[in-house]
This record gives C-alpha cells, structure tokens and sequence, in this order.
C-alpha cells in the first residue's frame, strides 16, 4: 500500500506545488487555488510490470497506454530496461517482473538505481529481419519517463539452471525471465565467438556474439528438418516443422557488451 500510495503523491503538472501554495495564501485565494488543482488532469493508476507482462507469450496490455514504475537495471543507446522492485514482485514464477523501454535516444531520467515512472505504448517488438521469432514485450511511441528518486538498490538477479532450458521444452521457456537481471552459476560455452575475416590482411574482428549452455545441459546438435518457428519454404511439403534442440532456448545467446 505504501509503496502505491507514495507514487501517486507525485508532483502533477505543479498541482502539488500550487497546493502547499494554497495554505499560505489568503482566505479569498483558495477558490482559485482549487479550481487550478481541479482543472488539473488525474494521475493515471500504477500497473504492474508483471500485470504488463502476463503470464503468456504476448502482453494482455499490448495496443494499450499504461503506466508503470520501476527501477533501471541497464542502460543502452536506445533505451533502458526497468524492473520492479522486490517488493512489489508477485511470486508468480509465470510472469517476468521487467520490461525493457524503447525510447529511441537516451532518456536523461534513466540511470542505474535510479526509480522512474514510464507511462507509454505497450507493443510487442518484432525485428524486421526476424518476423518469426518470439516477440519481446516493451514500452514504445515515444514513453514518457518521470525520475522519482536515485541511488535504489538493484533487484537481486534470478540464478538460471538447467531446468529452465530443456531442450524438449516451449520455445519460449525463458519468456518469464524477459529482460529481468539473471545470472547463470555455470556456464559452458558451446561454439566460439562469431565475427569477421579479411583474408587479405590475415586478420580478424570479433562481433562479440558466443553461444553456450547452462552446465549439465547436453550441448546443441543439428538434425534435418527447419527450425520452428521458421515458415516452410514455397512447394515443401506440408510436414510439419521440425524441433530441434538448437531451436529452443536450451543455447544461450550472448554478446559481450558494456551497459551503463
């Protein structure tokens, strides 16, 4: 209750400020002091991340304009990623308690540890390249991002084990981890990292990207058949997709990558 409660006294276009005002104005100004205040328009209610998020794959909020609050975890150029603070986390190992906020440029307001309100369009993001794969729950259109306070302890991040990525599993097993703070204890690293070759210098540039698995967890192997959620090709057979071990979230991506 607290922590709702402390969010919704936040200064509102100066409807508090000309409040405190109020009671040190003479008797005659109150009138219009409060029909400022009035005319004012109404904070919008607090929704959760994990109500933003769902228990599924797509967001019940998607299409639609709410208001969150959290604290940033990372930074990047285009945006920040957001989580809620312990808390006010609902337990449910279902929904992931993060979101990650589009803003296109660098929002001033988002810093580490830094507790902000976001109020924007909940979309869920497909790159263009990749119209296939798992969408990724965000904030877009241009959100707005309103400080509350700095220096906030970050939410302990979530230990990953082998459980959560078994290669018989959903392919979107790790969708209620989305953009939270994880570490994994253990891990084992499965192909090296890609990048490029000039031939003609005899050297190499590294992109950063490796992949690997959670220790104890069988290494990936390709079989025949198209990976899903890949579209079968014009005049294949009517078959369906095959799953293969490498199609699952059982192969981590990772890129070695500095976040403010």
């Amino acid at each position: 209750m607290k922590f709702h409660s402390r969010f919704s006294l936040l200064p509102l276009s100066g409807g508090l400020i000309l409040l405190a005002l109020g009671y040190q104005l003479r008797h005659a100004q109150a009138a219009t002091i409060k029909a400022i205040n009035d005319a004012l328009p109404a904070k919008a209610a607090l929704t959760s991340i994990h109500d933003i998020q769902g228990s599924g794959t797509l967001s019940p909020f998607a299409g639609q304009t709410v208001m969150t609050s959290g604290i940033v975890t990372a930074v990047r150029s285009n945006g920040f990623f957001l989580q809620a603070a312990e808390n006010v986390a609902d337990g449910n190992p279902d929904t992931s308690e993060a979101i990650f906020v589009f803003t296109g440029t660098a929002a001033p307001a988002a810093a580490r540890g830094n507790r902000v309100n976001v109020t924007g369009l909940v979309t869920e993001f497909r790159p263009a390249a990749d119209p296939v794969s798992p969408p990724m729950t965000e904030f877009s259109n241009n959100p707005a991002v309103e400080l509350v306070s700095t220096g906030n302890a970050l939410p302990a991040p979530v230990a990953l084990q082998a459980s959560d990525t078994q290669s018989d599993g959903a392919l979107e097993q790790l969708e209620r981890f989305e953009a939270m703070r994880v570490t994994i204890p253990s891990f084992t690293v499965v192909a090296p990292t890609g990048g490029t070759v000039n031939e003609a210098n005899a050297t190499t540039t590294t992109n950063g990207l490796f992949f690997g698995v959670v220790t104890s967890v069988a290494r990936p192997y390709r079989e025949p058949g198209i990976e899903v959620p890949d579209a079968l090709p014009p005049g294949a057979p009517g078959a369906p997709n095959k799953l293969k071990p490498e199609s699952t979230a059982k192969k981590l991506k990772m890129k070695r990558q500095s976040m403010k």
